[in-house]
Protein backbone atom coordinates (compact mmCIF):
# COMPACT_ATOMS: atom_id res chain seq x y z
CA UNK A 1 0.00 0.00 0.00
CA UNK A 2 1.31 3.67 -1.17
CA UNK A 3 1.69 5.91 1.48
CA UNK A 4 0.20 9.73 1.84
CA UNK A 5 2.66 11.11 0.35
CA UNK A 6 3.60 8.11 -2.17
CA UNK A 7 -0.50 8.45 -3.68
CA UNK A 8 -0.13 11.75 -3.89
CA UNK A 9 2.99 11.55 -6.18
CA UNK A 10 1.38 8.50 -8.52
CA UNK A 11 -1.34 10.89 -8.51
CA UNK A 12 0.29 13.22 -10.42
CA UNK A 13 2.17 11.15 -12.79
CA UNK A 14 -0.97 9.50 -13.34
CA UNK A 15 -2.36 13.06 -14.39
CA UNK A 16 0.85 13.29 -16.67
CA UNK A 17 0.40 10.22 -18.33
CA UNK A 18 -3.27 10.37 -19.38
CA UNK A 19 -3.36 13.92 -20.33
CA UNK A 20 -6.83 14.66 -21.07
CA UNK A 21 -8.87 11.77 -20.33
CA UNK A 22 -10.83 11.38 -17.47
CA UNK A 23 -9.10 11.22 -14.33
CA UNK A 24 -9.59 9.47 -10.89
CA UNK A 25 -10.95 11.76 -7.87
CA UNK A 26 -8.87 12.52 -5.11
CA UNK A 27 -10.35 10.75 -2.23
CA UNK A 28 -10.59 12.73 1.09
CA UNK A 29 -12.14 11.22 4.16
CA UNK A 30 -13.79 12.71 7.05
CA UNK A 31 -14.33 11.16 10.69
CA UNK A 32 -16.29 12.72 13.37
CA UNK A 33 -19.65 11.64 15.73
CA UNK A 34 -22.44 12.78 13.44
CA UNK A 35 -25.03 10.11 15.11
CA UNK A 36 -26.44 9.93 18.98
CA UNK A 37 -27.57 12.38 21.33
CA UNK A 38 -24.16 14.14 21.20
CA UNK A 39 -23.73 14.59 17.60
CA UNK A 40 -24.07 18.57 17.23
CA UNK A 41 -20.08 18.66 16.88
CA UNK A 42 -19.85 16.02 14.19
CA UNK A 43 -22.75 17.11 12.32
CA UNK A 44 -21.95 20.91 11.88
CA UNK A 45 -18.31 19.72 11.01
CA UNK A 46 -19.50 17.27 8.23
CA UNK A 47 -21.05 20.26 7.02
CA UNK A 48 -17.79 22.58 7.11
CA UNK A 49 -16.03 19.69 5.01
CA UNK A 50 -19.14 19.23 2.94
CA UNK A 51 -18.78 22.81 2.02
CA UNK A 52 -15.48 23.53 1.36
CA UNK A 53 -15.29 20.36 -0.47
CA UNK A 54 -18.59 21.35 -3.20
CA UNK A 55 -16.99 24.97 -3.51
CA UNK A 56 -13.74 23.41 -4.49
CA UNK A 57 -15.23 21.11 -7.23
CA UNK A 58 -17.36 23.76 -8.24
CA UNK A 59 -13.57 25.36 -8.93
CA UNK A 60 -12.67 22.59 -11.00
CA UNK A 61 -11.94 20.48 -7.74
CA UNK A 62 -7.78 19.80 -7.42
CA UNK A 63 -5.95 20.69 -10.79
CA UNK A 64 -8.57 19.36 -12.30
CA UNK A 65 -10.00 16.25 -10.87
CA UNK A 66 -12.63 16.53 -8.39
CA UNK A 67 -12.63 15.75 -4.65
CA UNK A 68 -14.54 12.34 -3.94
CA UNK A 69 -15.56 12.58 0.40
CA UNK A 70 -15.82 9.49 2.22
CA UNK A 71 -17.84 9.93 5.38
CA UNK A 72 -17.10 8.11 8.71
CA UNK A 73 -19.41 8.54 11.47
CA UNK A 74 -17.42 7.30 14.68
CA UNK A 75 -20.27 8.13 17.46
CA UNK A 76 -17.37 9.19 19.95
CA UNK A 77 -16.33 5.59 20.33
CA UNK A 78 -12.38 5.36 20.44
CA UNK A 79 -12.45 1.08 19.10
CA UNK A 80 -15.01 1.79 16.34
CA UNK A 81 -13.01 5.53 15.41
CA UNK A 82 -9.72 2.69 15.31
CA UNK A 83 -11.68 0.62 13.10
CA UNK A 84 -13.11 3.41 10.24
CA UNK A 85 -9.22 5.30 10.30
CA UNK A 86 -8.06 1.25 9.39
CA UNK A 87 -10.46 1.80 6.49
CA UNK A 88 -10.39 5.20 5.43
CA UNK A 89 -6.70 3.96 5.00
CA UNK A 90 -7.57 0.99 2.99
CA UNK A 91 -9.17 2.69 0.72
CA UNK A 92 -6.06 5.18 0.12
CA UNK A 93 -7.45 8.51 0.93
CA UNK A 94 -5.19 10.92 0.67
CA UNK A 95 -5.85 12.84 3.82
CA UNK A 96 -8.52 12.72 6.29
CA UNK A 97 -10.61 15.25 8.36
CA UNK A 98 -11.29 15.22 11.64
CA UNK A 99 -11.74 13.80 14.41
CA UNK A 100 -13.93 16.27 16.30
CA UNK A 101 -12.68 15.29 19.75
CA UNK A 102 -9.36 14.67 21.10
CA UNK A 103 -10.48 11.36 22.75
CA UNK A 104 -10.77 10.34 19.00
CA UNK A 105 -7.62 11.95 18.08
CA UNK A 106 -5.31 10.33 20.58
CA UNK A 107 -7.02 6.78 20.24
CA UNK A 108 -6.29 6.76 16.27
CA UNK A 109 -2.71 9.13 15.66
CA UNK A 110 -0.86 5.98 15.70
CA UNK A 111 -2.87 4.65 12.89
CA UNK A 112 -2.07 7.68 10.93
CA UNK A 113 1.06 7.94 11.39
CA UNK A 114 2.23 4.34 10.50
CA UNK A 115 -0.01 5.32 7.00
CA UNK A 116 2.04 8.22 6.71
CA UNK A 117 -2.10 9.62 5.79
CA UNK A 118 -2.17 13.36 6.62
CA UNK A 119 -5.20 13.78 9.38
CA UNK A 120 -6.45 17.48 9.77
CA UNK A 121 -8.12 17.43 13.26
CA UNK A 122 -11.21 20.42 12.86
CA UNK A 123 -11.32 20.76 16.54
CA UNK A 124 -8.78 19.05 18.53
CA UNK A 125 -7.07 21.03 21.27
CA UNK A 126 -5.51 18.27 23.39
CA UNK A 127 -1.98 19.54 24.67
CA UNK A 128 -0.75 15.51 24.23
CA UNK A 129 -0.31 16.11 20.38
CA UNK A 130 1.28 19.02 20.15
CA UNK A 131 4.83 19.55 19.25
CA UNK A 132 5.27 16.07 17.63
CA UNK A 133 6.81 15.75 14.24
CA UNK A 134 3.96 13.53 12.69
CA UNK A 135 0.81 13.68 10.71
CA UNK A 136 -1.32 15.40 12.66
CA UNK A 137 -2.17 18.63 12.54
CA UNK A 138 -5.05 21.08 13.19
CA UNK A 139 -5.95 24.79 12.19
CA UNK A 140 -6.82 25.89 16.00
CA UNK A 141 -4.40 26.07 19.26
CA UNK A 142 -3.69 23.92 21.53
CA UNK A 143 -5.79 24.02 24.86
CA UNK A 144 -3.11 25.38 26.83
CA UNK A 145 -2.44 28.36 24.76
CA UNK A 146 -5.69 30.26 25.70
CA UNK A 147 -7.54 28.24 28.57
CA UNK A 148 -5.98 30.62 30.68
CA UNK A 149 -8.19 33.76 29.10
CA UNK A 150 -11.01 32.46 30.69
CA UNK A 151 -9.61 32.40 33.78
CA UNK A 152 -8.26 36.00 33.50
CA UNK A 153 -11.65 37.39 32.27
CA UNK A 154 -13.40 36.37 35.39
CA UNK A 155 -11.16 37.97 37.41
CA UNK A 156 -12.03 40.91 36.34
CA UNK A 157 -15.65 40.70 35.83
CA UNK A 158 -16.49 38.72 38.43
CA UNK A 159 -13.88 39.09 41.47
CA UNK A 160 -16.01 37.37 43.60
CA UNK A 161 -15.73 33.77 41.57
CA UNK A 162 -12.73 32.45 43.96
CA UNK A 163 -13.48 29.44 44.87
CA UNK A 164 -14.13 26.85 42.28
CA UNK A 165 -15.66 23.63 41.62
CA UNK A 166 -14.64 21.91 37.78
CA UNK A 167 -17.32 19.08 36.63
CA UNK A 168 -15.06 16.89 33.77
CA UNK A 169 -16.69 14.69 30.67
CA UNK A 170 -13.70 11.73 31.27
CA UNK A 171 -14.92 10.54 28.39
CA UNK A 172 -13.11 12.83 26.47
CA UNK A 173 -10.13 13.11 29.36
CA UNK A 174 -7.58 13.96 26.70
CA UNK A 175 -9.30 17.06 26.25
CA UNK A 176 -10.80 18.14 29.38
CA UNK A 177 -7.98 17.29 32.05
CA UNK A 178 -5.99 19.76 29.29
CA UNK A 179 -8.73 22.77 29.47
CA UNK A 180 -8.99 22.46 33.61
CA UNK A 181 -4.69 22.51 33.77
CA UNK A 182 -4.26 25.24 31.59
CA UNK A 183 -7.57 27.50 33.75
CA UNK A 184 -6.40 25.98 37.06
CA UNK A 185 -2.93 27.86 36.49
CA UNK A 186 -3.99 31.29 35.33
CA UNK A 187 -7.04 30.92 37.93
CA UNK A 188 -4.92 30.37 40.88
CA UNK A 189 -2.56 32.95 39.99
CA UNK A 190 -5.22 35.23 40.42
CA UNK A 191 -6.31 34.55 43.89
CA UNK A 192 -8.65 31.44 43.49
CA UNK A 193 -8.51 28.35 44.41
CA UNK A 194 -9.70 25.02 43.13
CA UNK A 195 -11.51 23.58 45.35
CA UNK A 196 -12.40 20.11 44.00
CA UNK A 197 -12.92 18.38 40.61
CA UNK A 198 -15.85 16.12 40.01
CA UNK A 199 -15.92 13.64 36.93
CA UNK A 200 -18.24 11.37 34.87
CA UNK A 201 -18.03 9.76 31.50
CA UNK A 202 -21.08 11.08 29.14
CA UNK A 203 -24.31 8.58 28.48
CA UNK A 204 -27.46 8.70 28.14
CA UNK A 205 -27.76 7.58 31.68
CA UNK A 206 -25.83 10.10 33.19
CA UNK A 207 -26.92 11.29 36.94
CA UNK A 208 -26.95 14.93 36.19
CA UNK A 209 -29.02 15.77 38.97
CA UNK A 210 -26.55 13.38 40.95
CA UNK A 211 -23.44 15.40 39.36
CA UNK A 212 -24.92 18.66 40.07
CA UNK A 213 -25.75 17.91 44.24
CA UNK A 214 -22.08 16.42 44.43
CA UNK A 215 -20.76 19.88 42.68
CA UNK A 216 -22.88 22.04 45.45
CA UNK A 217 -22.07 20.50 48.30
CA UNK A 218 -18.64 22.00 48.09
CA UNK A 219 -20.40 25.42 48.15
CA UNK A 220 -18.53 26.99 45.34
CA UNK A 221 -18.67 30.52 44.09
CA UNK A 222 -18.04 29.60 40.83
CA UNK A 223 -18.99 26.15 38.46
CA UNK A 224 -16.69 25.12 35.23
CA UNK A 225 -18.04 22.63 33.29
CA UNK A 226 -15.86 20.90 30.58
CA UNK A 227 -18.19 18.97 28.46
CA UNK A 228 -19.95 18.51 25.69
CA UNK A 229 -23.25 20.94 24.79
CA UNK A 230 -25.46 18.87 25.67
CA UNK A 231 -24.12 17.74 29.11
CA UNK A 232 -23.14 21.38 30.07
CA UNK A 233 -26.97 22.81 29.14
CA UNK A 234 -28.28 19.68 31.25
CA UNK A 235 -26.14 20.23 34.05
CA UNK A 236 -26.78 23.97 34.01
CA UNK A 237 -30.07 23.70 34.85
CA UNK A 238 -29.96 21.30 37.66
CA UNK A 239 -27.29 23.84 38.95
CA UNK A 240 -29.19 27.26 38.12
CA UNK A 241 -32.61 25.34 39.81
CA UNK A 242 -30.96 25.07 43.17
CA UNK A 243 -29.04 28.27 42.87
CA UNK A 244 -29.84 30.45 40.34
CA UNK A 245 -27.38 33.29 41.19
CA UNK A 246 -23.95 30.94 41.09
CA UNK A 247 -21.71 31.54 38.27
CA UNK A 248 -21.40 29.10 35.45
CA UNK A 249 -18.31 28.90 33.00
CA UNK A 250 -17.90 26.17 30.34
CA UNK A 251 -14.85 25.13 27.90
CA UNK A 252 -14.64 26.10 24.68
CA UNK A 253 -16.28 22.46 23.90
CA UNK A 254 -19.68 22.96 24.76
CA UNK A 255 -19.90 26.46 22.64
CA UNK A 256 -21.99 25.15 20.24
CA UNK A 257 -26.02 26.42 19.76
CA UNK A 258 -27.08 23.14 20.97
CA UNK A 259 -26.38 24.80 24.50
CA UNK A 260 -28.63 27.58 24.53
CA UNK A 261 -31.01 25.51 22.69
CA UNK A 262 -31.44 22.95 25.54
CA UNK A 263 -30.40 24.99 28.25
CA UNK A 264 -32.69 27.74 27.41
CA UNK A 265 -32.91 30.41 30.08
CA UNK A 266 -30.91 28.78 32.41
CA UNK A 267 -27.69 29.21 30.13
CA UNK A 268 -28.25 33.10 30.73
CA UNK A 269 -25.02 34.93 32.47
CA UNK A 270 -23.00 31.44 31.10
CA UNK A 271 -19.42 32.41 30.50
CA UNK A 272 -18.45 30.50 27.16
CA UNK A 273 -15.48 31.19 25.43
CA UNK A 274 -15.41 30.12 21.98
CA UNK A 275 -13.42 29.80 19.11
CA UNK A 276 -15.65 32.08 16.67
CA UNK A 277 -17.15 35.07 16.56
CA UNK A 278 -20.55 35.28 15.30
CA UNK A 279 -21.09 38.94 15.93
CA UNK A 280 -18.15 39.02 13.27
CA UNK A 281 -18.83 42.86 10.51
CA UNK A 282 -16.16 41.18 8.20
CA UNK A 283 -17.56 40.07 4.73
CA UNK A 284 -15.51 37.11 4.40
CA UNK A 285 -17.13 35.71 7.38
CA UNK A 286 -20.89 37.08 6.57
CA UNK A 287 -20.51 35.70 3.21
CA UNK A 288 -19.55 32.02 4.47
CA UNK A 289 -22.19 32.10 7.44
CA UNK A 290 -25.33 33.22 4.89
CA UNK A 291 -23.80 30.00 2.30
CA UNK A 292 -23.42 27.06 5.03
CA UNK A 293 -27.21 28.53 6.60
CA UNK A 294 -28.67 28.21 3.25
CA UNK A 295 -26.91 25.14 2.50
CA UNK A 296 -27.61 23.40 5.44
CA UNK A 297 -30.11 24.92 7.43
CA UNK A 298 -28.29 25.57 10.66
CA UNK A 299 -25.47 27.53 11.40
CA UNK A 300 -22.22 26.73 11.17
CA UNK A 301 -20.89 26.93 14.92
CA UNK A 302 -17.47 26.89 15.22
CA UNK A 303 -17.27 23.19 14.64
CA UNK A 304 -18.42 24.08 10.82
CA UNK A 305 -16.06 26.81 10.47
CA UNK A 306 -13.41 25.27 11.11
CA UNK A 307 -13.18 21.74 9.40
CA UNK A 308 -14.16 24.35 6.84
CA UNK A 309 -11.10 25.59 7.39
CA UNK A 310 -9.46 22.63 7.87
CA UNK A 311 -10.46 21.24 4.72
CA UNK A 312 -9.89 24.90 2.47
CA UNK A 313 -6.25 24.49 4.11
CA UNK A 314 -5.93 20.82 3.05
CA UNK A 315 -7.00 21.48 -0.62
CA UNK A 316 -4.63 24.37 -0.64
CA UNK A 317 -1.84 22.27 0.27
CA UNK A 318 -2.78 19.55 -2.55
CA UNK A 319 -2.62 22.32 -5.20
CA UNK A 320 0.65 22.77 -4.45
CA UNK A 321 3.91 22.09 -6.43
CA UNK A 322 5.37 20.29 -3.21
CA UNK A 323 4.40 16.32 -3.96
CA UNK A 324 4.50 15.50 -0.27
CA UNK A 325 0.98 16.72 1.28
CA UNK A 326 2.41 16.79 4.79
CA UNK A 327 5.32 19.00 3.29
CA UNK A 328 2.94 20.87 1.21
CA UNK A 329 0.94 21.49 4.32
CA UNK A 330 4.00 22.84 6.67
CA UNK A 331 4.87 25.19 3.68
CA UNK A 332 1.85 27.26 4.20
CA UNK A 333 2.82 28.84 7.22
CA UNK A 334 0.27 31.19 7.31
CA UNK A 335 -3.77 30.96 5.73
CA UNK A 336 -6.09 33.19 5.17
CA UNK A 337 -9.06 32.00 6.81
CA UNK A 338 -12.51 33.43 7.17
CA UNK A 339 -11.99 35.12 10.20
CA UNK A 340 -8.53 36.36 10.13
CA UNK A 341 -5.29 34.24 9.34
CA UNK A 342 -4.36 30.86 10.48
CA UNK A 343 -0.69 29.54 10.98
CA UNK A 344 1.12 26.23 11.72
CA UNK A 345 4.25 26.11 13.19
CA UNK A 346 7.17 23.39 12.18
CA UNK A 347 5.03 20.83 13.76
CA UNK A 348 1.45 21.53 12.25
CA UNK A 349 0.24 22.93 15.54
CA UNK A 350 -2.22 25.58 14.83
CA UNK A 351 -2.49 29.32 16.05
CA UNK A 352 -5.75 30.43 16.25
CA UNK A 353 -8.08 32.91 18.78
CA UNK A 354 -10.13 32.63 21.26
CA UNK A 355 -13.19 34.92 22.32
CA UNK A 356 -15.17 35.01 25.65
CA UNK A 357 -18.75 35.24 25.63
CA UNK A 358 -21.28 35.14 27.84
CA UNK A 359 -24.90 34.13 27.21
CA UNK A 360 -26.80 36.75 27.00
CA UNK A 361 -30.90 37.07 26.10
CA UNK A 362 -30.08 33.52 24.34
CA UNK A 363 -26.94 35.00 22.27
CA UNK A 364 -23.55 34.48 22.27
CA UNK A 365 -22.08 38.15 23.21
CA UNK A 366 -17.98 38.75 22.58
CA UNK A 367 -17.22 40.36 26.23
CA UNK A 368 -12.70 39.68 24.66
Amino acid sequence: MLSGKGRLASLCLFTLLVGCAEEEPIKVGFIGGTSGRVADLGTAGRNGFTLALEEQNARGGINGRKIQPIYKDDQQQPALAQTLIDELIAEEVDAIIGPMTSAMAVATVDQINQAETLMMACTVTTDQLTGIDDYFMRPLSAISEHSGKLAKLLNQYEPGASKAVAILDFGNRAYTESWLQGFKKTFESNGGELVATESYVSGADSNFVGIANTALKHNPSLILLSMNSVDAALITKQIRVKNPDLIIASSEWAGTERLIELGGIYTENMYVPQYINRSSNDMGFINFKTTFEKRFKNAPGFPGLFCYEAARMVFQGMQSDEKDLKQAMLNLNSYQGVQGPLKLDAYGDGKSKTFVTRVEQGKFVVLE
